[in-house]
């Protein structure tokens, strides 16, 4: 979220400026920096983990030379 986005939510909702933030950097769906074109996510969840997630994140890591997160 660009600074002047902020600052024009801010001013068309009278919201200060850091409780905006505080939103948006809570939820994930917010981007404070841009981001590439394409985003994958991969479930980490228990069943998915069981069923190999593992293999599945680290192959794309090796495919698109991709450091750890």
């Amino acid at each position: 979220m660009p600074e002047d986005v902020l600052r024009y939510v801010s001013e068309k909702t009278e919201i200060k400026p850091a409780e905006i933030m505080g939103v948006a950097s809570f939820y994930s769906q917010f981007r404070l920096a841009p981001v590439g074109e394409h985003i994958v996510k991969i479930c980490v969840g228990t069943a998915c983990h069981v069923k190999g997630a593992g293999q599945v994140y680290d192959a794309f890591r090796r495919e698109f030379k991709l450091r750890m997160a």
